[in-house]
């Protein structure tokens, strides 16, 4: 299992269904232009850059040093909060799209944030979000045991202010003034590179197991879900 610096400030997008950071990437499609909120060192930008680089890529960062990092990969890159009007206010155009990796558990109002993202949401722009899953099956197990600790990272990470399930995060999606287009789950979070061929083995045989009972049961078994979201209205325009 990665650390928490090596999963949020280090390392690459890998072509995984188990990396969400790869879905939130392939789910914005071909945008001609996106935001990727909370965009730490760049990875995903970096990911983007690659996979079509003449289009309009910009990040907004709280941590300086990793806003830094992120410039090379991005056209803009604002350094502030999210729950800030002033940050918002620097973004230089409306998007096609706008990807949340994992951050709207961080902020005090998600409603909120979601409905300052939207003002420079293209008409017919999408958000892309990933959040943990507190209904994850071990949360329930410690409940049931009396228990709430927090973690390092992870979904009992502990500077998460908000906590979601699926069904409340797609409420929220839609308090924000936006249609849930799709959902998905996210079974895992990436593992730490393993080296042995033993080891490489026992991953696969309990990926397949995750695979089985999260298919029947995504609400208790993944560790993550992705949303996409469109204005509301604008998702029957799509059909």
């Amino acid at each position: 299992m990665l650390s928490r610096d090596e999963f949020i400030y280090t390392g690459h997008v890998t072509a995984r269904k188990d990396d969400s950071r790869y879905r939130l990437a392939q789910l914005a499609g071909e945008s001609a232009s996106i935001l990727d909120v909370g965009c730490a060192v760049g990875y995903i930008g970096e990911y983007l850059r690659h996979t079509s680089p003449n289009r309009w890529l910009g990040g907004i960062e709280l941590d300086e040093g990793a806003a830094e990092s992120a410039r090379p990969h991005y056209d803009q890159v604002i350094v502030g909060s999210v729950e800030d009007k002033k940050v918002w206010d620097q973004v230089g155009r409306d998007v096609d799209a706008m990807i949340f990796g994992d951050v709207l558990e961080h902020t005090s109002d998600p409603v909120r944030v979601l409905r300052l993202a939207q003002e420079h949401l293209a008409e017919d722009g999408m958000v892309i979000i990933s959040m943990p899953n507190i209904a994850h099956f071990r949360v329930r197990l410690r409940l049931l045991a009396g228990r709430f600790d927090y973690e390092e990272w992870g979904i009992m990470d502990r500077t998460h202010l908000r906590f979601f399930t699926l069904a409340s995060a797609r409420k929220m999606l839609r308090s924000s003034g936006f249609d849930v287009l799709h959902t998905e789950p996210i079974l895992s979070f990436p593992p730490a590179t393993v080296k042995s061929v033993g080891s490489r083995a026992a991953l696969a045989v309990r990926a397949r197991a995750r695979n089985v009972v999260g298919t029947l049961w995504p609400t208790a078994f993944a560790k993550q879900f992705i949303l996409v979201g469109a204005r509301q209205g604008e998702s029957l325009k799509r059909t």
